[in-house]
């Protein structure tokens, strides 16, 4: 796709940190050309002389790349927890080694046990993250239109994944997700819809066909209001960005972080792949036993 010519000023991307990935469409609108990186946050070009203001001083140019949709289909051959490992082996680290100790440690990029795959059979989701909070129960909260959520998930180049976060001063009390609002995520190209918080009509949810993780099943609500969107925000114990690349599946939640380009995460899962393939396929053979594999396990190790 061929950049506009002319540049006239950045507007600085919320949420983001380190080069990002653009997609082919916003490239193709015409709004993204080369990105700076200023400290924590990250700003693009902008065709548009509204759409931002021009980089401070001393700024790193970066060119941006499109993460393609032959890497986003790439990654939804594997599951969360390959991924979670492809993205440990990608900083140098190994799985259940202490070599990324020093460096801050394994990174907590999943969520915990507290968020449940509701649907397994309609299979994973993978995408990009449209973030918001809500309440389902307080009637004085602070609201916004609920057109600001769904705005930004028709806005964002698919696959997109909804996040709901329920922040009521009784989270999870009230349902925040329901057959209704299911149908209207698919219809704007969410692969799935993650909550934190309570979900009720999972019979419809089903019928609709969009796989959901959740906290708890309750079959109400009081008031529900949209508080804020595409905003941070914490699931499960993990911390999600807006755009951030989630893969959603029986196992829970694994995200991508933002400085990682995707294509390398995916290459590094395709290598674990073919090794833990290798390796159960010599751990099945006929006739083998724990002696024979112990000293296969050295071998590979360097030890043998």
């Amino acid at each position: 796709m061929e950049r506009p010519s002319t540049y006239l000023n950045l507007r600085r991307l919320p949420g983001r940190r380190g080069p990002m990935q653009c997609t082919q469409a916003a490239i193709a609108s015409g709004r993204v050309g080369k990105g700076y990186v200023v400290g924590r946050e990250t700003y693009i070009i902008a065709a548009d002389p509204k759409a931002g203001r021009m980089p401070p001083t001393n700024t790193q140019e970066i060119e941006m790349t499109a993460t393609s949709q032959e890497v986003i289909d790439g990654i939804k051959e594997f599951d969360s927890a390959t991924m979670f490992n492809a993205v440990v082996e990608s900083m140098g680290g190994s799985q259940g080694g202490d070599e990324l100790e020093g460096q801050g440690g394994v990174p907590i990029i999943y969520t915990d046990p507290s968020l449940h795959c509701y649907l397994p059979d309609l299979g994973s989701a993978v995408g990009y993250a449209v973030t918001c909070e809500v309440t389902a129960l307080d009637p004085d909260s602070r609201k916004i239109d609920w057109h600001d959520y769904y705005d930004k998930l028709d806005e964002t180049p698919s696959p997109v994944v909804g996040v709901i976060k329920d922040i009521d001063s009784r989270p999870g009390r009230g349902a925040v997700l329901g057959d209704g609002m299911a149908s209207t995520h698919k219809m704007v190209g969410a692969t799935g819809i993650v909550v934190d918080g309570s979900i009720r009509d999972l019979a419809g949810i089903e019928g609709v066909g969009v796989p959901v993780w959740g906290k708890g099943l309750v079959p109400g609500h009081g008031v529900f209001n949209l508080i804020r969107a595409d905003v941070p925000v914490v699931v499960a114990g993990l911390l999600i960005h807006p755009n951030d690349l989630l893969i959603c599946d029986r196992d829970g939640v694994t995200r991508i972080p933002g400085d990682m380009d995707p294509a390398v995460v995916l290459e590094k899962a395709r290598e674990i792949r073919e090794r833990e393939q290798s390796y159960m396929k010599i751990a099945g053979q006929p006739g083998m036993t724990w002696a024979k594999l112990k000293q296969i396990q050295l071998e590979m190790r360097g030890e043998g």
